[in-house]
């Protein structure tokens, strides 16, 4: 444990990145049910960018890759989504969540729906 920072701090710190988590993996629902597929993106990499400490670099670079494997064109400029294009990224953003989700099993990153919940561990 860091010097200076007690078993409270430390507990707090680590459900408040839990409930952040959550937060975000809700978002990520909702927005996948509604559709809001740019939404969905920036959600997405926001997931991304809070995970990065706790992934590997192979994980990191395959998150990396499904980005970048999204169709050209996917979003017009104006913001419209091109309805070619929508399936794909649809399924690319469902593999996304997908592959966020079981890092963040592997990981202790869920938010924990038990009563032994304050047995959470975040596995660095």
């Amino acid at each position: 444990m860091a010097e200076g920072i007690g078993e409270k701090e430390t507990w707090n710190m680590a459900n408040a990145t839990l409930q952040r988590f959550d937060s975000i993996l809700k978002r990520s629902s909702i927005l996948a049910q509604t559709g809001k597929l740019e939404d969905w993106k920036r959600c997405l990499m926001d997931l991304r960018r809070n995970l990065f400490p706790f992934m590997t670099p192979t994980e990191f670079t395959d998150a990396t890759k499904k980005f970048d494997s999204l169709p050209k064109g996917w979003i017009y400029p104006n913001g419209n989504l091109n309805p070619k294009t929508s399936a794909k990224v649809n399924q690319i953003f469902d593999e996304m969540y997908m592959m966020f989700i079981s890092i963040m099993k592997k990981k202790g990153l869920l938010m924990p729906k038990t009563v032994d919940a304050g047995k959470a561990v975040i596995d660095m």
